[in-house]
């Protein structure tokens, strides 16, 4: 997908923050989305999870902020991820969360 300018990108951003309501508290993706070859058996019940997608200004573009997740995690171990995860008891909201 390709931007017409800066303020093209935020206005589609800003869009999508804010989806209808019906469409909040649905899952509709999940990570196994990117992993077509691992389909666990039977699918487990997804948790809630928030993550940030940090936007550096550049100017004339953005950049993005990723995140490596330590080698000794239990899952997806030494991937590239965004910041965020697990939405915790604790987390006052999902973008706590994040």
């Amino acid at each position: 997908m390709s931007f017409t300018s800066r303020d093209d990108f935020l206005a589609r951003v800003e869009n999508r923050l804010a989806p209808p309501a019906a469409q909040l508290g649905r899952v509709t993706r999940t990570d196994f989305d990117l992993n077509p070859e691992f389909r666990p058996k039977p699918l487990p019940d997804l948790r809630p999870a928030a993550v940030l997608v940090g936007l550096q200004d550049r100017g004339d573009d953005f950049g993005v902020l990723f995140t490596e997740r330590p080698t000794t995690m239990p899952t997806h171990a030494g991937q590239v991820a965004f910041p965020g995860g697990k939405i915790d008891a604790a987390d006052k909201s999902a973008a706590d969360a994040a």
